[in-house]
């Protein structure tokens, strides 16, 4: 995980945190509406933490899968592919799962 997103997880748990003691303080003091909505919004936070740590192992998965196919083409005696040159069957496919996935998040 980068520095970033460390910071802002941290900074999202420190709001889930403020958000949950505000709820907890306000109740039977505030109109419960207010409160609800506090206990509301602290679930966003932590959805917001759990989409970073969801960042975070795309981010991983796709540079294993780079140093993998970097390895491969050194091994192999093949120069390494220049940002111009075409993708054979393989890198492709590779391309594609990942494109996949990415779909499959990006539309939830």
């Amino acid at each position: 995980m980068s520095k970033g997103s460390r910071g802002l997880c941290a900074y999202y748990i420190a709001t889930a945190l403020w958000l949950a003691w505000t709820t907890v303080n306000g109740w039977g003091h505030e109109h419960p509406s207010i409160s609800i909505l506090n206990a509301a919004a602290s679930i966003v936070v932590v959805i917001a933490v759990v989409r970073e740590t969801v960042i975070r192992d795309e981010r991983r998965t796709v540079g294993r899968l780079v140093e993998k196919a970097t390895r491969r083409t050194s091994w192999e005696g093949e120069p390494l592919p220049a940002d111009g040159d075409p993708l054979d069957e393989q890198e492709a496919a590779v391309f594609e799962e990942i494109a996949g996935h990415w779909d499959d998040r990006s539309a939830a």
